[in-house]
């Protein structure tokens, strides 16, 4: 059953395309490209020829890639 439970949650992961990143973070779409071409950005994926991200994962990427913001 365990089995079902970890397919279940792999389907719903949300992939996004760079323009829908852009759109999405304001983040121009030829800067992802550099970060993937460099090895600097999140996790990315090939699905059927196109380059996609998961969601999640640029979220969390952003996250541990923040700076200043120190309290006083």
């Amino acid at each position: 059953m365990r089995r079902n439970a970890d397919t279940a949650s792999q389907i719903k992961r949300q992939f996004v395309s760079e323009v829908e990143l852009e759109q999405l973070t304001g983040i121009a779409r030829r800067t992802w490209q550099k970060h993937r071409l460099f090895n600097r950005g999140p996790k990315w994926y090939k699905l059927q020829g196109a380059v996609r991200y998961e969601l999640e994962e640029v979220l969390s990427w952003i996250k541990a890639n923040a700076g200043g913001g120190a309290s006083a």
